[in-house]
């Protein structure tokens, strides 16, 4: 929670020109405390985590992973749009740590589209059709030590 805590901070502050100090001049504007902004920010951090667990959840369970073809495709994306700087973007975006980071968002975002897919067809198949499927898949997973 305090690693996403810090990641929304720093989302926050890199909304001002001033970076940090920018940041503390809104808060000194607003008469608020770094306190009360981290505990206004919690339940947001928290929702970020639990979506994070259970897209990685969907995904092993799923069994979706990014492929080395989809995180090179990534980088060539991403270095094509940063114009002169292509050489630089594509070494920088080849590190382990990057190649690491575009994999998973690679494959979240492989999650997303699947679960949008899956509710889509959901949608489509009248609930009585699926209310049968869905009782007995809830009372095998009960049932079960």
């Amino acid at each position: 929670l305090q690693q996403e805590m810090d990641r929304i901070l720093n989302e926050q502050a890199s909304n001002f020109k001033e970076g940090r100090k920018g940041l503390e001049e809104y808060l000194k504007n607003k008469n608020k405390t770094k306190e009360a902004l981290i505990e206004e920010l919690t339940p947001v951090a928290t929702k970020r985590i639990l979506r994070a667990l259970v897209i990685d959840k969907v995904a092993e369970q799923a069994e979706i992973k990014a492929t080395v073809e989809e995180i090179d495709a990534e980088i060539e994306r991403m270095a094509a749009s940063s114009g002169e700087r292509q050489d630089q973007m594509r070494q920088i975006l080849s590190t382990p740590q990057a190649r690491y980071s575009l994999g998973q968002m690679v494959r979240n975002r492989k999650t997303l589209k699947r679960l949008a897919e899956i509710a889509s067809s959901q949608e489509a198949t009248p609930p009585a059709e699926t209310a049968p499927a869905q009782i007995e898949t809830t009372a095998k997973e009960i049932s079960t030590p």
